[in-house]
């Protein structure tokens, strides 16, 4: 077969494959439920200033996992027949045919995801610096309050970076983009299935200040998903974590 080209046309049944809307709901549950399951631990915790028990290596891969799984097996189930002549998972996953074209969208990804870091880190700011007037607080992520804890071993903070720039975003280019986001393209109207599947991937990350720029990344690598595939997404994806990911290294001055 010839390799998958990125090109402005896709397959009749691209969105199709993704699961169409049993796929999106697998995806959304997924999402809404470790959310729900992080927001209550958070609030029992005493909110974002409270000390919270750094997990354990094992834990943090277990979790990091599990969705892995969760958007395979859905993708498996209910994906697939896209028209393209994959398998049914390929199509599902919208995988390149070749590892000539799985190389060269994961240059292209990781390049255009080290590109936009830096004017995502600018629209972060200049919504903090608008919230902050507001009374709104700034609450921090519980990875990266372990991240840049002095108390936190070393090889834990490891298993944070591999799930930071590795698994999560494997997981979650699975889940939302070629679940969630497909999905809801065979049943909604493009246009709207692509904002409310970025905003929804926003608003996972429970954290205010960072949704606008996560719209926008959630939009960016819907394209790269689109245009290239998902390792061209989950490259991209990786590229923004790593570089986010140094920078809170660079802050915790280790």
């Amino acid at each position: 077969m010839s390799p998958r080209k990125a090109s402005p046309s896709v397959p009749d049944g691209f969105y199709h494959a993704g699961g169409g809307g049993r796929g999106a709901l697998v995806a959304a549950a997924w999402g809404a439920v470790t959310t729900l399951v992080v927001a209550m631990s958070s609030a029992h915790g005493g909110g974002a200033s409270a000390s919270v028990a750094v997990p354990s290596v094992s834990a943090i891969l277990v979790s990091s996992l599990t969705p892995i799984a969760v958007g395979l097996c859905a993708a498996a189930c209910f994906g697939g027949s896209g028209g393209a002549g994959d398998s049914r998972l390929a199509d599902a996953l919208w995988l390149p045919r070749t590892l000539r074209a799985a190389f060269r969208h994961a240059l292209a990804g990781c390049a255009a995801g080290a590109f936009l870091a830096l004017p995502l880190m600018w629209i972060t700011g200049a919504t903090r610096a608008v919230l902050s007037p507001l009374g709104i607080p700034d609450s921090v992520q519980p990875a990266l309050r372990w991240l840049l804890s002095d108390t936190t071993p070393f090889a834990t903070k490891c298993a944070l970076g591999f799930s930071a720039i590795a698994l999560a975003p494997l997981s979650e280019e699975i889940l939302y983009r070629a679940l969630l986001w497909r999905g809801l393209a065979a049943i909604w109207p493009r246009r709207a299935a692509v904002v409310v599947a970025a905003v929804f991937f926003a608003a996972l990350h429970l954290q205010l200040a960072i949704m606008p720029a996560l719209v926008v990344l959630s939009l960016a690598l819907s394209f790269a998903f689109r245009r290239m595939s998902l390792v061209g997404a989950v490259a991209m994806h990786a590229s923004f974590n790593a570089a986010n990911f140094a920078l809170a290294l660079l802050m915790s001055g280790d």
